[in-house]
């Protein structure tokens, strides 16, 4: 493979531009369209966009290390001499596609990851959003990666706080790890801390019970996303809106069958600022609130996934065809919440399912929990 090649342009009209995407390809890619990046890098000098919003920056899969070796990348980074003072979002695949002259001025970073071992990425994403001091939306998503061992201890890494963020998304699908009981998906997030975010989506596949994210049959992704680090006993101080969709693994499971649905957990109180929880999903899935009392022999970060706090939820809704365990998950939310003195917050729970839909008033969850024990 030789040096990335470039879509190439031609910048009479750049003053008229909302968006812009630049897309790098190995040099197999055909096609006239495209130059070799030794003939564009002029395309990054003298460019004014006045007008510019939106800026994508993707390399074709496989061609990263050479991305990162050609002086095009260190120019990108370092060099990027646009005019656009309009520019708020930046759109990559790459941590090495995000110019540090932008990283003070974006107020939205996309980052999608493919393909790759996630580590040093990882550590590169922390270091370049240190210095975004003004981004307020993240959106981050990790398709078909695998997570491995670090080298330091997963309590020695730093923790890096985001204060300007108030949105987070983060898709998880198709990916792996090279110890399914170790903790390489929680010891990567457990670094990022979000003091004033409000809205946290989460994207997560569920299913593939030998490949990613168990412990003792369980899947805990979405709490690796949430669980405490040595520093933050909540990670997410503020959040207000939790919004988890659970798409299918490719070894999903239909009720009736002789596999045993796959199990989520998914702690009561976990955050306790949390108002609004919404759980989307087309997938049959198991929902449990816990794992009995926290033993040595677990992971350390379930030392707090049992603890009972007062919460500030308000709505629930689940908007799924079939998940067990809610009536029970629903019965303990009541129960916490009641020996908490915080029961009186809760407004209403929502059951979508089959096409429709139920609301139950905070007086009717105990009789609708009740109708529905066997």
């Amino acid at each position: 493979m030789g040096r990335p090649h470039l879509r190439g342009f031609s910048h009479p009209y750049c003053a008229r531009w909302r968006s812009c995407s630049w897309r790098f390809v190995g040099k197999e890619t055909q096609g006239e369209e495209y130059r070799p990046c030794t003939d564009s890098l002029s395309l990054f000098h003298n460019v004014n966009a006045p007008l510019l919003g939106e800026l994508s920056i993707k390399l074709e899969p496989g061609i990263g290390h050479l991305f990162d070796s050609f002086k095009g990348a260190r120019l990108i980074r370092n060099g990027f001499a646009w005019n656009v003072p309009k520019l708020s979002t930046l759109n990559t695949n790459t941590t090495s596609g995000i110019p540090v002259a932008l990283q003070a001025q974006l107020h939205c970073l996309e980052v999608n990851f493919c393909h790759i071992r996630i580590e040093r990425h990882i550590v590169a994403l922390l270091s370049r959003l240190t210095s975004m001091t003004n981004v307020s939306t993240i959106r981050l998503s990790f398709i078909d990666c695998t997570f491995g061992r670090r080298t330091t201890s997963p309590w020695v890494s730093p923790v890096a706080e985001f204060p300007s963020v108030q949105s987070v998304s983060i898709a998880l699908l198709g990916c792996m790890q090279d110890n399914s009981r170790a903790l390489f998906l929680w010891d990567e997030f457990r670094r990022f801390y979000f003091p004033n975010a409000i809205e946290l989506d989460i994207t997560l596949d569920i299913g593939d019970r030998d490949k990613f994210v168990l412990w003792d049959r369980h899947n805990v992704a979405l709490y690796s996303f949430l669980a405490p680090n040595k520093s933050h006993s909540n990670r997410y101080p503020s959040l207000e809106t939790l919004n988890v969709v659970v798409q299918s693994g490719a070894q999903s499971c239909q009720p009736g069958t002789q596999d045993p649905l796959p199990t989520m957990l998914v702690p009561h109180c976990c955050v306790p600022t949390l108002k609004h929880f919404r759980i989307q999903s087309m997938q049959y899935w198991t929902l449990l609130d816990g794992l009995g009392e926290f033993e040595a022999s677990k992971p350390s970060y379930f030392a707090h996934a049992g603890e009972i706090v007062p919460i500030a939820l308000e709505t629930m809704i689940f908007d799924a065809p079939h998940v067990d365990g809610i009536t029970l998950w629903v019965r303990q939310l009541s129960l916490k919440m009641q020996s908490t003195g915080c029961w009186d917050r809760f407004s209403e729970l929502t059951v979508i399912q089959d096409g429709e839909t139920a609301i139950i008033s905070r007086g009717d969850v105990e009789h609708w929990c009740e109708a529905r024990s066997p």
